[in-house]
């Protein structure tokens, strides 16, 4: 058993000595060298996005959908978007891929699952692209390509896309 200040003492050590306390309202971003209170402070594509693609043709649909991507320390990611069903999809699974720099860009590849209308699978929906961090590092623009295939990885379509992301950044409560 512990005393009172035993417990604090402990608890306090637990969370985080000299961790950096916002003022109310203020965003903050959470990475792994502390907290950073400003855009400015950001290093590097980690952490998660509100992503706009916009396919250059797309005769299955809406050529604009929003994603959320997170991207991990270590290269994994997850996305996921809002992407209308169509003639050759009912619906995909989110999206699970691997990030990396190259030189001063990066490039990722994010593969899908895609189902019919009774969700049986019926192939794959692969995304690649090449974002490009702003200098504040808060905002990226990209390019890239769009591919589905069938059961047995044969492309049945493909269509390049540019995108827009705005990363998401902790707020407290107001």
């Amino acid at each position: 058993m512990c005393s009172i200040r035993i417990c604090i003492g402990v608890l306090v050590a637990v969370l985080g000595v000299g961790r950096v306390i916002p003022a109310y309202g203020q965003s903050v971003v959470f990475n792994p060298g502390g907290v950073v209170g400003s855009p400015s402070g950001f290093t590097g594509i980690e952490g998660s996005w509100m992503v706009t693609m916009n396919l250059a043709s797309l005769a299955l649909g809406p050529s604009r959908f929003d994603a959320l991507i997170t991207y991990d320390v270590g290269g994994g990611l997850v996305q996921t978007d809002t992407a209308p069903p169509n003639f050759l999809t009912a619906s995909t699974s989110s999206g699970h891929g691997m990030w990396q720099l190259l030189g001063n860009r990066y490039t990722l590849t994010v593969v899908k699952f895609r189902f019919d209308l009774a969700g049986n699978s019926i192939g794959t929906a692969r995304i690649t692209e090449t974002p490009t961090l702003s200098a504040t590092q808060d905002q990226y623009s990209g390019t890239g390509n769009f591919a589905i295939f069938d059961l047995n990885g044969n492309l049945l379509f493909s269509t390049s896309f540019s995108s827009e992301a705005t990363r998401i950044v902790a707020q407290l409560p107001q």
